[in-house]
């Protein structure tokens, strides 16, 4: 609990940040789609909170990096592969143009990858030779000695642990996983946030009086400083907001089919799973199965009211972070950061519909393993006026 709390700043800063690249667009009331720079956001959030590393991402980076294009031409080739089975074979993949595309992708994401270990390193060392070069000040000074309770990042610990002399190689993860690990954890915790956070704001500009309610139960909390950071305690009281982020997870999550394999034999509807059997269960269709949600495909955030939730539904009937044993590892972590996002753009900006997605009905996606946006999901933004 007190790493994910320790997250908030990080994700009001990157916030911040990004409001503040959005003024622009503000005052010219220029329509935009925002999923490219919430994504910027978001991913330099998760660089920071894996690392302890602030790189400056969204100022040095317009509205996209390389790892993040990696990452898309990585999934996309892994998408044709799946509908296109005879790549999956290595001998005709390996003479495909998608085979030289993979190797791109990867150079870049694990060039990133390595960029990073190499600033923690750097940290590392200057740390490590500050704190030998004033030891005995540190034995004299209370206050400096605290200073090795710092919580450090999971990626910091790991680096200290293979520059530390005194611990053997074998009990440290070698260099080339730990470049692995980093990689698949800014993969896991970029995709999904991204999208669902620029549909919020869609969904937000296309229901107005929603919007408002939002807002309202924000600024009781929160007051009239756009600029002001939440605490973690805070967050857990806008439950308008939540009931927000959790409709549109249900009308678009994230994760619209998941896999499985059957680990014993059952029955569905009078046909025989077997054991081993591999399978997709249809999240998306299960959000919008009207035996389950009245007016499935209309938004209509007042489905999770405690009164609806508790009473209504059946269990499994949402699933947007998967359930069970292999639920989604990073579901706090996206709770948490898709309220801090949303809750501090709306403190600043007024949400508007764009010139292409006027109802529910005009928001394009396509379904990969996630839910992918397609061009056409705008908004504008309207700065807000406070009496600070």
């Amino acid at each position: 609990m007190a790493v994910l709390k320790s997250l908030v700043k990080i994700f009001h800063k990157e916030t911040l940040t990004l409001t503040d690249k959005l003024a622009p667009l503000a005052l010219d009331g220029q329509p935009f789609e925002p999923m490219n720079r919430i994504g910027l956001a978001g991913f330099s959030m998760i660089v920071r909170s894996m690392t302890s590393l602030d790189l400056q991402i969204q100022r040095n980076f317009c509205d996209n990096h390389p790892f993040i294009r990696a990452f898309d031409d990585a999934f996309d080739i892994h998408m044709i592969r799946v509908l296109n089975p005879w790549l999956l074979m290595p001998t005709i993949f390996n003479l495909s143009r998608y085979k030289k595309q993979l190797m791109d992708a990867s150079t870049q994401s694990r060039a990133f990858a390595e960029k990073v270990v190499a600033e923690i390193k750097s940290k590392v060392m200057q740390e490590n030779t500050k704190r030998e070069e004033s030891f005995g000040r540190f034995q004299s000074n209370s206050e400096d000695v605290h200073e090795d309770n710092i919580q450090h990042s999971l990626a910091e610990v790991i680096i200290r642990d293979q520059l530390d002399p005194n611990i053997p190689t074998e009990d440290v993860m070698p260099p080339e996983e730990l470049i692995s690990e980093i990689i698949t954890m800014l993969f896991a915790g970029m995709d999904t946030t991204k999208v669902t956070n620029a549909i919020i704001l869609v969904m937000l500009a296309l229901h107005p009086k929603v919007q408002q309610e939002v807002y309202d139960e924000i600024q009781s909390v929160m007051g009239n400083d756009p600029t002001l950071a939440p605490t973690y305690e805070q967050l857990s009281t806008f439950h308008a907001l939540t009931r927000v982020i959790k409709e549109t997870m249900r009308l678009f999550p994230a994760a619209p089919m998941i896999g499985r394999e059957a680990e014993q034999e059952f029955q569905v509807d009078g046909y025989t799973i077997p054991k081993g059997a591999a399978m997709w269960i249809g999240i998306l269709g299960l959000h919008r199965d009207h035996r389950y949600w009245p007016n499935p495909n209309r938004f209509d955030p007042d489905r999770f009211l405690p009164s609806e939730t508790s009473s209504r539904r059946i269990p499994n009937a949402y699933m947007p972070f998967s359930t069970g044993a292999r639920n989604c590892i990073g579901l706090r972590y996206a709770m948490l950061q898709m309220k801090t996002m949303i809750s501090t753009i709306v403190r600043r900006y007024r949400i508007l519909p764009g010139d292409k997605c006027k109802r529910v009905e005009d928001v394009r996606f396509t379904v990969h393993l996630t839910l992918k946006l397609l061009e056409g999901n705008d908004i504008r933004l309207e700065p807000r006026t406070t009496d600070m």
